[in-house]
């Protein structure tokens, strides 16, 4: 048991430091944050699109 749970802390630690770089990069570098911002809001018209879409569906 302490094997699976030091390979999973390591496995998880990894992971999870490799995520923060990127976020870390992310907020540092401006043209990312700006791209990702970008990202997000043409991925936030494409689900206010797809609601409408699907809340007319449901109405018929």
């Amino acid at each position: 048991m302490k094997n699976y749970l030091a390979f999973i802390e390591r496995e998880f630690n990894e992971k999870f430091e490799t995520l923060i770089g990127m976020m870390q990069e992310q907020l540092n570098n401006k043209e990312v944050r700006e791209q990702a911002i970008s990202e997000a809001r043409e991925q936030q018209c494409w689900i206010v699109d797809f609601k409408a879409k699907l809340d007319n569906t449901l109405a018929i």
